[in-house]
């Protein structure tokens, strides 16, 4: 949730700043891509302050070095006091963690057969996460709203919604996993998100090839069933950093570079064909996508373990081994 609460706040921002842009119809597209360069300018006068991690001069066999930077981040928390004892116990330990999470190392640790199940569901939970329709309405929201007869301006502010909507959704999702169980609320999650699909596929269908227009309530209705989508899949995205969490400490911080990397891939190729599938078969994306999530909805029940409430390092020795499939 640290790293998804940024994405979403940062995708609500860039929605307000195409929604005033919308406004000036000649030169607003400039506002929205200029725009951008103000918190990429902003990250830049934030890295030159940056100070590089005592773990990153543990691998390059600095290690004075790295004493020293733990010192001085230790010696700036006012709140607990550290002792030279306290520093060099967290200093050692440090140092033996770091050697363990080395490159060779994690990569031989994730392809072991106790990680070989999270590795295959991770991935797979990656690309169907961004094949959910999600980021089919986040991002192209203004132009599919404004092909049912939505103004310029009101399409986008429909688009700030929905970017909203999907940030609350995001952050309700752990504690509703932590209450109920991440299966029941993953099936839940996946029936919000395919059923709208499936309605605003139909509405798609039934207005364009048989008014050729969209009757102005049913538009209405359509961004009903787009609200109730985004709200299905925020949730299944949202806790999603659990994926890598469930592996060993040794490898976490490479399954987590891994996650991300093959998220952005996903996102990188689907934002590609997406047009030329949405020309290509029109209304029938929506059904498309609805049968993604369906497909993922089935490998969730069948193939993904309940591991709510059970510790990391019993997760192998109660779940997979125990597991149908993956044992």
């Amino acid at each position: 949730m640290v790293f998804e609460w940024p994405k979403t706040l940062g995708t609500i921002l860039a929605a307000t700043v195409n929604y005033v842009a919308s406004y000036f119809h000649i030169w607003g597209w400039r506002m929205s891509l200029g725009g951008g360069g103000i918190p990429t300018f902003l990250l830049l006068l934030v890295s030159f302050t940056l100070i590089e991690t005592p773990q990153f001069f543990i691998e390059q066999d600095h290690l004075e070095r790295a004493k020293k930077i733990l010192q001085s981040l230790r010696g700036s928390n006012t709140e607990v006091e550290f002792t030279g004892s306290d520093i060099e116990l967290e200093f050692t330990e440090l140092v033996v963690d770091t050697k363990k999470k080395q490159t060779m190392e994690a990569l031989r640790e994730i392809i072991r057969p106790c990680n070989r199940p999270i590795l295959v569901i991770s991935s797979i939970e990656t690309v169907f996460g961004k094949l959910s329709g999600g980021d089919l309405f986040i991002f192209y929201g203004p132009f599919l709203l404004q092909s049912i007869g939505y103004e310029r301006h009101w399409s986008f502010l429909a688009a700030l919604v929905v970017a909203f909507v999907d940030t609350i959704a995001k952050g309700v999702s752990p504690l509703l996993i932590r209450r109920i169980g991440r299966r029941r609320v993953y099936l839940v999650a996946y029936l919000t998100a395919i059923i709208p699909l499936v309605c605003v596929g139909s509405l798609f269908h039934l207005n364009l090839n048989t008014h050729h227009h969209f009757i102005p309530h049913r538009a209405t209705t359509t961004i009903v069933f787009v609200l109730l989508h985004i709200i299905g899949s925020g949730v299944i995205s949202g806790p999603d950093g659990w994926l890598h969490s469930t592996f060993p400490p040794e490898c976490e911080d490479l399954a987590s570079a891994y996650k991300i990397c093959l998220e952005r891939l996903t996102t990188f190729t689907v934002n590609q064909i997406f047009f030329h599938v949405l020309c290509a078969v029109r209304e029938w994306t929506f059904f498309l996508y609805a049968g993604l999530c369906l497909a993922m909805m089935l490998f969730n029940v069948w193939f993904i373990p309940e591991t709510t409430g059970i510790a990391q390092h019993a997760i192998a020795r109660r779940v997979w081994s125990q597991h149908w499939f993956w044992k």
